[in-house]
C-alpha cells in the first residue's frame, strides 16, 4: 500500500495518507495484508487510537475475538458527534418568573 497520492480514507478529509493503521492490531493476531490496513492522515490516526469505541463501530479497529475484514477500506464517515441544542430562553419567560419570585 503506497502512501503516494492516495487519500486518507475518512470521507472529505483531503489529506493524503501518512500512516498506515493496523485495523486489527498485529498483537492481537491482525495481519499486514491490505485488508487489515487503514491509510489514515496523522490527525485522523490520532482520532482512531482516542476514540476506540466509535472506531470499532465503523470498523476501523477490530477486537482480537472479531475476525478481520475480507476487503480493504475504502472509506469512512466520521460524523460529529451532536451536541444537545441549547435552550433558548424566552425573555418574556424568564420576566414572568422573575416577577413572580419577586412577590
Amino acid at each position: 500500500m503506497k502512501s503516494q497520492y492516495r487519500p486518507c480514507v475518512v470521507d472529505h478529509c483531503g489529506q493524503l495518507f501518512t500512516d498506515k493503521h493496523h485495523i486489527k492490531q498485529r498483537s492481537e493476531g491482525g495481519s499486514d495484508r491490505e485488508a487489515n490496513i487503514a491509510g489514515l492522515c496523522r490527525r485522523h490516526h490520532n482520532w482512531v487510537h482516542e476514540n476506540i469505541t466509535r472506531s470499532n463501530e465503523l470498523g476501523l479497529i477490530l477486537f482480537s475475538w472479531e475476525e478481520e475484514h475480507k476487503k480493504p477500506i475504502k472509506s469512512v464517515r466520521i460524523r460529529p458527534v451532536r451536541e444537545k441544542p441549547k435552550r433558548f430562553k424566552s425573555t418574556k419567560v424568564t420576566n414572568k418568573l422573575e416577577e413572580i419570585l419577586s412577590k
